[in-house]
């Protein structure tokens, strides 16, 4: 772990709206264009397979950059990473104003799910505020690459102990594996289903009358290989044991599929 105390900035508000929106921008362009698919498909004289590639393109993006962005940022530094993916963002999203062609758009596409999600690191950070002596402190909880966090949802707008996340490699380039993290031990456990595995969100299901934490992670995943997905099933409090079940389905479903679970 390391820390580091920052000093009072002068423009820290316009700082912090301007990291807000570019967020923000990267969270919308993930499902806006689906809204101009239609459109798109009669101007491009595209079949629906086709113009499906304008969405699929960005996930599929966004998904290989998540897990580089933290050895981007950890190389060339946070600050210079996040300038250039906005730019790259900006420039992108106006090339896909101009787009001529389907090719052209998917293209295009995939640069703004590159530089989109680069923007936004998937280290675990927490910051402590010190309002009287006007300080901010970082600390570095984990240096890994991360997305979908989630926690037990018994725990939602209270003070929690462990987390869950998603979590990834540099050598496969997207989120392989799942990782369960103590914030008050300081102890993880990870599994990684390997390579041509890409791992969703975590869903937490609490064991009826359990205390706090205990209960399954249910995670939804896609196997490159068969192009199907399936459900993992694990013991949240021994997740490094590997899944107890897993549940294969007859398709594929979107990798980024956000889910909650809710007992009978």
């Amino acid at each position: 772990m390391t820390e580091e105390t920052r000093a009072p900035v002068a423009n820290r508000g316009a700082i912090t709206v301007s990291i807000m929106l570019a967020t923000f921008m990267q969270g919308v362009d993930t499902t806006i264009a689906n809204v101009a698919l239609p459109h798109m498909q009669g101007s491009f004289s595209a079949a629906q397979d086709q113009i499906a590639w304008v969405v699929t393109s960005y996930i599929v993006a966004a998904a290989i950059m998540t897990p580089l962005t933290g050895w981007l940022a950890g190389r060339f530094g946070i600050k210079w990473v996040f300038l250039i993916s906005v730019a790259g963002f900006t420039l992108a999203s106006a090339l896909c104003g101009v787009a001529t062609s389907l090719a052209q758009m998917v293209i295009y596409r995939l640069m703004q799910g590159e530089l989109g999600t680069a923007k936004a690191p998937g280290k675990l950070r927490r910051y402590r505020i010190d309002l009287r002596a006007k300080t901010l402190r970082e600390e570095i909880v984990d240096g890994g690459s991360h997305e979908f966090p989630m926690i037990d949802p018994r725990a939602a707008m209270q003070k929690h102990d462990v987390g869950y996340l998603t979590a990834g490699t540099v050598n496969y380039g997207v989120n392989t594996g799942v990782k369960r993290v103590d914030y008050l031990k300081g102890k993880t456990q990870v599994f990684d289903f390997g390579a041509e595995i890409m791992a969703g969100e975590p869903v937490f299901a609490a064991r009826p009358g359990a205390a706090r934490d205990q209960g399954w992670l249910i995670v939804q995943c896609l196997d490159g290989r068969s192009e199907r997905a399936f459900f993992a099933l694990f013991d949240a409090a021994r997740l490094d044991a590997g899944p107890i079940a897993r549940i294969h389905l007859p398709h594929h479903l979107p990798i980024s599929f956000h889910g909650w679970w809710k007992a009978d």
